[in-house]
């Protein structure tokens, strides 16, 4: 069974992490947590589905009977309410809160160390019939998280037991703690089809820090070259999208991803020929995280043109590009590289492949909304990525004046990046003003005007 998404709405980390550890530990759910009940009035209004919704605030406070009211409108999810005080009938609106919907619940927060799982329990039992068939991945009565093989390539050794899940479900422990990994074993699995190993989640995430503080620390090396710098934060992009393709996203992978927009901000910012650092890019081979790179730096050639100098902006951009392909499995990503609907590329492809990538961008939201670092225009802007000026975009149809500015921004250089990568492999030197060109003045107008002509500064174009 697919894990439920199950929204909760506090401002209180610690409330946050404590019902987050409780129901995901217990259950085959995933919390998406946002800090602002406008937030997920929001998101419903946007249709976006949830199996059950946790609110932590009064009735009374505006935001959040705005939240209960749209969610009546929409669809009724159950919800419970975390209620501050010692008697659920004083709560504001208590019959019609639980006139609306059998499901509905009032959680005491005084108890909700001791009532928080039962109480979920029985609404999640009610509403998903078959919850029992959650099956974790689990060895020896401990959860394993998934690591890919190619990792361990780069090991001597490592500190915890390493497994090999068989075709029979059953688990292989191929490294023992301590030992030295044999490369032969490794590639050897790698040449059958194993793309992934397990190992315990605590040890997983031991591994994982390591090679963020290697990554962190060449980020910040004032001695590297513009070259040396690109070629890190290539290597850093890949590493947090493996670490979030296997954990989804936690506090070290956006620590991780902060560190490469300060390097990349640093990089952009502190150049004023961005055509250069564009030039030493693409020497790079590896094109899917060449791709995330050179829109990072397109992007940061806007915000700073453009007026934008935030780093608040350019997180929401760069947060963009490492994210936005997530909706494309690993065996899926050279149809990440198809960016309209109208291109003959896409139609020679077959009906299925058509319809993946037609629903990556939603598919990536949905993802994405499992975790709770990202803000709404993040999210937006992975969901509009594909759109295009003319309208002729997907997954909305969206055109130049319905496009917000930051997602314009972000089009206006994935599309752009697409565009130089495809030419690179086919002559050596590509210029700017060719890409401009092949985008056409529908790229110009509207809410792409501003972005366009701080490209085209950035870039040094007349």
């Amino acid at each position: 069974m697919e894990n439920q998404s199950i929204l909760l709405v506090t401002p209180e980390k610690d409330l946050e992490q404590f019902i987050s550890l409780q129901l995901e530990g217990r259950l085959p759910v995933d919390v998406v947590h946002l800090r602002d009940a406008k937030d997920a009035t929001d998101r419903l209004s946007k249709g976006m589905t949830y199996s059950v919704i946790i609110i932590d605030g009064d009735l009374l406070l505006e935001e959040v009977y705005e939240l209960y009211e749209a969610n009546k409108e929409k669809g009724n999810i159950p919800l419970i309410n975390i209620y501050e005080g010692d008697d659920p009938q004083k709560m504001p609106d208590f019959e019609d809160f639980f006139s609306n919907s059998k499901y509905n619940r009032v959680l005491l927060k005084s108890n909700i160390e001791t009532d928080l799982v039962d109480v979920f329990t029985d609404v999640f039992r009610r509403v998903n019939k078959k919850y029992d068939d959650h099956k974790p991945v689990v060895h020896n009565g401990k959860k394993l998280i998934r690591v890919k093989t190619s990792y361990f390539l780069k090991l001597t050794s490592v500190e915890s037991d390493v497994f090999l899940q068989l075709p029979s479900g059953k688990f292989l422990k191929i490294i023992r703690a301590g030992s030295e990994i044999s490369t032969e074993t490794i590639e050897n699995v790698y040449r059958k089809g194993g793309e992934f190993l397990y190992q315990e989640e605590a040890d997983f995430l031991k591994l994982s820090s390591l090679v963020f503080d290697k990554l962190k620390s060449r980020l910040k090396d004032r001695t590297l070259s513009n070259q040396e710098k690109i070629q890190v934060q290539i290597q850093s992009i890949k590493h947090v999208q493996d670490v979030v393709r296997s954990m989804g996203i936690n506090e070290a992978t956006i620590d991780m991803t902060d560190e490469i927009v300060d390097s990349v901000r640093e990089l952009a910012m502190g150049n004023k020929n961005l055509a250069k650092i564009v030039k030493m890019l693409l020497k790079s081979k590896s094109h899917n995280f060449v791709r995330s790179s050179l829109v990072n730096y397109l992007v940061g050639g806007i915000v700073y043109q453009a007026g934008w100098d935030s780093i608040n902006t350019m997180k929401k951009l760069v947060y963009a590009s490492v994210f936005c392909d997530f909706g494309f499995e690993l065996s899926e990503e050279p149809l990440s590289e198809i960016v309209s609907k109208e291109s003959d590329a896409f139609k020679r492809l077959s009906k299925e492949d058509q319809k993946i990538v037609l629903a990556h961008p939603e598919k990536a939201v949905k993802f994405l909304e499992k975790n709770n670092n990202l803000l709404t225009d993040e999210v937006n802007i992975v969901l509009q990525h594909h759109e295009k000026p003319n309208g002729k975009g997907f997954p909305k149809g969206l055109n130049y004046n319905q496009i917000p500015p930051l997602s314009c921004a972000f089009i206006l250089c994935y599309d752009f990046a697409i565009e130089l990568i495809k030419r690179s492999r086919e002559k050596e030197v590509v210029e700017a003003p060719e890409i401009f060109e092949f985008l056409g003045p529908d790229y110009s107008k509207a809410n792409f005007a501003k972005p366009y002509m701080a490209l085209k500064k950035a870039l040094q174009v007349q």
